[in-house]
């Protein structure tokens, strides 16, 4: 594949990463007319086999259909040197500018209800897994938050049964099978009973939201007990990247680019095939009621 690039005045070029947006803007472009003077794919090297497939694919359509073959670009240096042997110069980004462009086009624009970045910040954005850990620890002081507060409309619904646990416990019977009660017990009793006949749908109530919030207490406890597990596991196998991604952070997002094009390839590859499945099955359907009308 390649190609010789000449200058003209209106010069269209199209950069090929070999991503499914790349390569759907490329046949958008083909199916649509619009003008292509050259398509540039840089390869490093180390692609993936999938990958130099999929490119020498499109450049067979291409040239098909534009008479166009794609033009690879290649470093003299390799991509094990740039990455690893290369002397670079170690910098933080600042993204203020671009904020400001930013702020000043959605403020324009008429957007409202948002602010602009703190001046002078060097925060960085989060990776997709220590974004991950963040919300994970989110969760469980949320978690911890709820078992506080069950607990705390636990226990006043907890003592209301341990009561009723005494009221059964009184009395003692005797060695004719009848129940004997001290004249203490006899009075309490008694104005408990009364005041039972006033509010026996309070104190079901009341036992109801005992047992409800005691089953609260043990699911939320449970739950933060697995949301410590999975985190913790989660933790270990993000250990190995994320020690990655400090001492080699471009390796690091190479990989995970790599690892999204392979599942973007494969999600095209099943939903053509999905496609493929219901287009025969309409076909057959199609067949059928030819097939039935002829008949009749």
């Amino acid at each position: 594949m390649g190609a010789l690039i000449t200058a003209k005045e209106n010069f269209h070029a199209v950069s090929l990463s070999g991503g499914k947006d790349s390569t759907c803007l490329l046949l958008l472009m083909i199916e649509r007319g619009l003008p292509i003077d050259a398509v540039i794919w840089a390869d490093t090297g180390m692609e993936f086999p999938e990958m130099y497939g999929h490119i020498s694919k499109v450049d067979e359509h291409l040239y098909r259909e534009r008479g166009l073959h794609i033009t690879t670009l290649r470093s003299p240096k390799s991509f094990e040197y740039m990455m690893f042997d290369e002397p670079k110069q170690m910098f933080r980004a600042s993204y203020s500018i671009l904020q400001d462009e930013l702020f000043n086009y959605m403020t324009e624009q008429g957007f409202k209800g948002f602010q602009r970045g703190e001046y002078g910040s060097t925060a960085e954005h989060l990776t997709s897994l220590q974004y991950q850990i963040k919300q994970d620890k989110e969760r469980l002081e949320k978690l911890q938050q709820r078992i506080q507060k069950e607990q705390v409309k636990y226990e006043p619904a907890r003592h209301i049964s341990k009561t009723l646990n005494e009221i059964d416990g009184m009395g003692q019977k005797t060695f004719t099978g009848k129940m004997a009660i001290s004249k203490e017990d006899y009075s309490q009793l008694t104005a408990l009973a009364k005041e039972g006949i006033t509010s026996r749908a309070e104190i079901k109530s009341l036992e109801q939201n005992a047992n409800y919030y005691r089953q609260k207490y043990f699911d939320s406890a449970n739950a933060l007990e697995r949301m410590k597990t999975k985190y913790n596991e989660l933790k270990e196998k993000c250990k190995p990247f994320l020690e990655a991604l400090e001492h080699f952070p471009e390796v690091a997002k190479l990989f995970t680019e790599k690892v999204r094009q392979l599942f973007s390839f494969k999600e095209e590859q099943q939903r053509a095939e999905k496609e493929a499945r219901e287009k025969e099955r309409q076909e057959r359907i199609k067949a059928r009621r030819n097939k039935r009308d002829m008949e009749r």
